[in-house]
C-alpha cells in the first residue's frame, strides 16, 4: 500500500454556538399597477473563543483565533408591474443577498481535530504503510509507530460564504387557459469554502519533503488541510414555461431551462489539481504559494445545461385520473483524472489528466467530460371512491421510469497518465476503461397505493 490512514481518539465532541437573526419586510403598493417589496435580514453567528494551532514553516507553531464571524445585513428588494392594468401581464424583478452557514460545520470539524483528546489522524506512507498493514486486524495501536498527525483547520481570515442573486421576468395570461412566462436568473457567490493542503509534498525539497518538516527531515510533518474561502460561483439561467388548461379536466405544462453553473470548489472537502507550494511566509493568512483558484474554475457538479419537463393530467371515463411527468436533462459533468500523483504533492485523487503528462499547464479542464443525458417518464392512474359522506378511498397505480432507461450516475473517470485524449488507460485485454459507466439510477418501478381520507 502506498499509504495507510487511521484515526484515533474521541470524535463525539459537543460544541455550542449562537445564531441571532431577525427579518423585516414591507410591501408598498406604489400605484394600482406597481407593487414594491423591501426586506432586510440581520444575522450573526457567534462561536466560543477557540485558538487554532497548526504547524508552520519549519515546524514553528502558527496560532490564531477561530474566525468568529461579523454581523451580516442582507437586503432584499422586489417589484411587480402590470403595464396594461388588466391583471394579465406581470413584469417583475428581484434582488437579494444571502449568507450561508458552512462555518458552523467547519467549526465542529476543527474542534474535533484540534483538541488534545479529540480525533487524531495518522498517515503512514510507504514503507511504513507495510508495517501498519501487517498488524493484527490491520489496526495499528496509537503511538506504535511515531508519526505526525494530520491537521484540519480553517483559514484565519475565512469569511461567511455569500451569494448575490438577481432575477427578472414576465408572465402573460393569453386567456382561454393559456399562460406563458420567461425568467432570467443570475447568481454570483463569494467566499465559498474549499479544502487546501498547506503542507504538501514538494519534490524540489527532496524525497517525501514537506515545507513544515522539522529540521528539514522528511516524515516529521503531516498534511495540513485548511478550509479556505477561495471559492466563487457563477450561475446564469433562462427559464421558459407554457401552461394550457383545457376546461377543468385537462391541463398540460411545459418548462424549459437553459443554465450555466460554474465554480472552483464544488465541495467543501473536494480536492484540487495542485495545492501549490505551502504557506506563504510573507502572507501566512493568504493562499498557498503558487495556488491558482482560476485553474480550478469549471462546470459545477450540478451544471445541467438543458432541462425539459412536461407534465399533465386528464380525467378519463369512469372517474379515472391519468397523470404523466416527462423530463429530459443534459448529462452532468465529471473530470478526467490521471489516477496518479503527477505533481508529486502526495495526493493522487485530484490530479487531472494532461495533454502532455510532463507539463502541468496542459491539465484538462475541471468538469470537462459529461454523462449521457437523463430521460425519465413517470405515469399514474388513480380512482377515488366515496365511502359514505365523510371518507374517500383512492387507489393508484404508479409506474416510474416507464421507458426503463439506464440513467447513469457513476462513471470511471480515471483516464490514466498518458497523453489526453489519445492514450487512455486500458485493462489486461486492451480495453479502454475511461468513461465506462459503473452505476445507474433506479430502473422501471411499479407501485400500488391505497389512500383513505376521513
Amino acid at each position: 500500500p502506498a499509504a495507510y490512514v487511521q484515526g484515533y481518539g474521541d470524535g463525539s465532541t459537543p460544541f455550542r454556538y449562537t445564531e441571532t437573526a431577525a427579518f423585516v419586510q414591507d410591501d408598498w403598493r406604489v400605484t394600482s399597477r406597481l407593487t414594491a417589496k423591501a426586506g432586510l435580514r440581520y444575522q450573526r453567528q457567534q462561536f466560543p473563543n477557540f485558538d487554532v494551532s497548526v504547524t508552520g514553516l519549519g515546524g514553528a507553531p502558527l496560532v490564531y483565533p477561530y474566525p468568529l464571524g461579523d454581523p451580516h445585513v442582507s437586503p432584499r428588494l422586489a417589484i411587480a408591474f402590470d403595464p396594461a392594468g388588466d391583471g394579465r401581464t406581470s413584469v417583475h424583478a428581484a434582488y437579494g443577498l444571502f449568507f450561508g452557514n458552512q462555518l458552523t460545520g467547519v467549526y465542529g470539524a476543527t474542534n474535533v481535530f484540534g483538541r488534545a483528546s479529540g480525533t487524531r489522524l495518522n498517515v503512514y506512507t510507504f514503507p511504513l504503510s507495510l508495517a501498519a498493514w501487517q498488524q493484527p486486524s490491520h489496526q495499528l495501536p496509537d503511538g506504535a509507530i511515531p508519526a505526525p498527525h494530520v491537521t484540519i483547520t480553517v483559514g484565519p481570515d475565512a469569511q461567511t460564504p455569500r451569494v448575490h442573486q438577481a432575477s427578472a421576468g414576465v408572465v402573460r395570461d393569453f386567456g382561454q387557459g393559456t399562460a406563458m412566462g420567461v425568467e432570467t436568473v443570475y447568481a454570483r457567490g463569494f467566499h465559498q469554502l474549499g479544502a487546501l493542503d498547506y503542507n504538501p509534498i514538494i519534490p524540489a525539497l527532496g524525497p517525501g519533503r514537506r515545507p513544515n518538516d522539522i529540521g528539514g527531515v522528511a516524515g516529521t510533518s503531516a498534511p495540513a488541510a485548511q478550509y479556505t474561502d477561495f471559492g466563487g460561483t457563477w450561475y446564469r439561467g433562462l427559464l421558459v414555461s407554457i401552461q394550457q388548461r383545457l376546461g377543468t379536466e385537462r391541463q398540460v405544462r411545459l418548462a424549459y431551462t437553459w443554465s450555466s453553473t460554474e465554480d472552483n470548489s464544488s465541495d467543501t472537502l473536494g480536492l484540487v489539481d495542485a495545492n501549490g507550494l505551502g504557506r506563504n511566509p510573507q502572507d501566512p493568512n493568504g493562499l498557498p504559494v503558487g495556488f491558482s483558484p482560476a485553474r480550478e474554475r469549471g462546470p459545477a457538479a450540478t451544471d445541467e445545461r438543458h432541462r425539459l419537463v412536461v407534465n399533465g393530467s386528464s380525467m378519463l371515463p369512469g372517474g379515472l385520473e391519468m397523470a404523466a411527468l416527462f423530463s429530459a436533462a443534459s448529462g452532468l459533468p465529471y473530470t478526467a483524472l490521471a489516477g496518479a500523483d503527477l505533481n508529486g504533492d502526495g495526493i493522487a485523487d485530484a490530479d487531472r489528466a494532461r495533454a502532455n503528462p510532463a507539463d502541468p499547464s496542459t491539465a484538462v479542464p475541471r468538469g470537462g467530460e459529461r454523462f449521457n443525458a437523463r430521460i425519465t417518464l413517470d405515469l399514474r392512474l388513480a380512482r377515488t371512491f366515496h365511502a359514505g359522506s365523510r371518507a374517500t378511498v383512492t387507489t393508484a397505480l404508479d409506474v416510474f421510469n416507464v421507458l426503463n432507461r439506464a440513467n447513469f450516475s457513476e462513471v470511471n473517470g480515471v483516464f490514466g497518465t498518458g497523453s489526453f485524449p489519445s492514450q487512455p488507460l486500458t485493462d489486461g485485454q486492451g480495453r479502454v476503461t475511461f468513461g465506462t459507466y459503473q452505476k445507474a439510477r433506479a430502473p422501471r418501478q411499479t407501485q400500488l397505493a391505497l389512500r383513505v381520507a376521513f
